[in-house]
């Protein structure tokens, strides 16, 4: 074999050579900039994950607070119907006060000897003098009863502003409730996202690896044939 068709057989392998390692170039610039958007794309998804994160956080906080109001709402709605209740109560005895206080005035006007009995007295002004105070005892009384009407009303009024809060803030509660869930699948899925993407980046990263030193092999054969 004469040293042209050798020197030729060199060249051409190192022009080959050269061809492929210009290859392995763009193949890595292709790599870079792949790998350049993947780390974008890790980073954006890591920033969304703590944004989610935080929003979870805040729902939380917003569940717990609004149990808590609830919770409130229950026992200020359980005190009112105490209260109510109580008030009912001494309407009640009021009324039966009253009705007692006229069934003795009753008796007194049908059976003066009932009234000799039960006030210990016959003289007629001292009946008189007792009827009108059973008229001032049964005005008290109605006085009473008024006022307990009133502040029942009252009452009744504000339990059942308790009552629509307590379903509102219930409303919200769960909304709130079902908004963390739905947040929390969101979050697992980004995560998933961001753990695939750190798999597809050690993929990248070893094939660069590995396209670096086949260009460095390159590099040292071209090296080798150009000296001979």
């Amino acid at each position: 074999i004469s040293p042209d068709c050798f020197g030729n057989d060199i060249e051409a392998e190192i022009d080959t050579q050269l061809k492929e390692l210009e290859k392995m170039k763009s193949e890595q610039a292709k790599l870079d900039q792949e790998l350049k958007k993947l780390e974008k794309t890790q980073k954006n998804v890591a920033a969304e994950i703590h944004n989610i994160e935080n929003k979870i956080e805040k729902l939380e906080n917003d569940i717990t607070t609004s149990r808590n109001r609830i919770l409130q709402l229950e026992k200020d709605r359980a005190l009112l119907r105490k209260d109510i209740e109580g008030l009912s109560q001494d309407i009640s005895s009021s009324k039966t006060k009253i009705s007692q206080a006229m069934v003795r005035a009753y008796k007194n006007n049908v059976n003066f000897d009932f009234w000799s009995v039960f006030l210990g007295s016959s003289d007629p002004a001292e009946v008189e003098e007792q009827w009108y105070l059973f008229q001032k005892y049964s005005e008290h009384e109605m006085g009473n009863i008024s006022r307990y009407l009133n502040k029942r009303q009252n009452l009744q009024n504000k339990l059942k502003e308790i009552e629509q809060k307590i379903r509102l803030e219930a409303v919200l509660k769960e909304k709130l409730v079902l908004d963390e869930k739905n947040v929390k699948k969101l979050v697992e899925t980004r995560k998933s996202l961001l753990n695939q993407l750190l798999v597809d980046k050690k993929k990248f990263q070893s094939n660069l690896a590995e396209l670096v030193a086949a260009q460095k092999n390159v590099t040292n054969l071209i090296s080798q044939l150009q000296k001979e």
